[in-house]
């Protein structure tokens, strides 16, 4: 014979179960659906300013990106943190930037945000990008033929929001 209590152990703790379950659903289907929405954000460069160059006597340089966050989706996100960093051609790394936030920065379903960043580049890395674009004779030709000097910049980094993370990883040239 079986005993009684036994079966209704197991009833109970299969109501718990079902009880959690129905409890937890919404708030699963919410990450969920945050998760998949922030890998909707459309995340790039708006506009990159390099001042023009004296190639005869290379000095600091401060140079602006401006960082435009795309919002599709019907999910609010509220970014976090921000951190891109510039690198060369061949990954070296040239400027660091890291946004603080005192307060979350709220996108609102289908709208954009920008966000303007400033980076300090060292006359040693301008240097450097010089020498990756094949020296001061070709650099200062593009910039002659065609109002470019033929650099070439990656942006690479991320934003967090809701604490999901999202890869930026942009190629400028100018």
């Amino acid at each position: 014979m079986r005993y009684p209590h036994i079966w209704g152990m197991k009833l109970f703790t299969k109501l718990i179960f079902v009880f959690l379950a129905v409890l937890l659903a919404p708030k699963a289907y919410s990450l969920g659906k945050k998760y998949f929405d922030a890998k909707k954000l459309n995340i790039g460069i708006d506009k990159f300013r390099f001042p023009k160059l004296d190639i005869y006597q290379l000095e600091n340089i401060t140079t602006e990106a401006t960082i435009g966050i795309d919002n599709p989706t019907t999910s609010t996100f509220d970014i976090t943190n921000l951190n891109i960093d510039i690198f060369g051609a061949n990954g070296t790394p040239i400027a660091k930037q890291k946004m603080k936030f005192d307060d979350a920065v709220i996108i609102a379903p289908n709208n954009k945000t920008t966000f303007p960043l400033t980076y300090l580049i060292s006359s040693n890395n301008i240097e450097q990008l010089i020498r990756q674009a094949g020296g001061l004779l070709v650099v200062g030709a593009n910039y002659l033929a065609t109002g470019s000097y033929g650099l070439s910049l990656l942006l690479k980094g991320f934003v967090v929001s809701h604490g999901i993370k999202i890869d930026i990883n942009e190629t400028i040239k100018f």
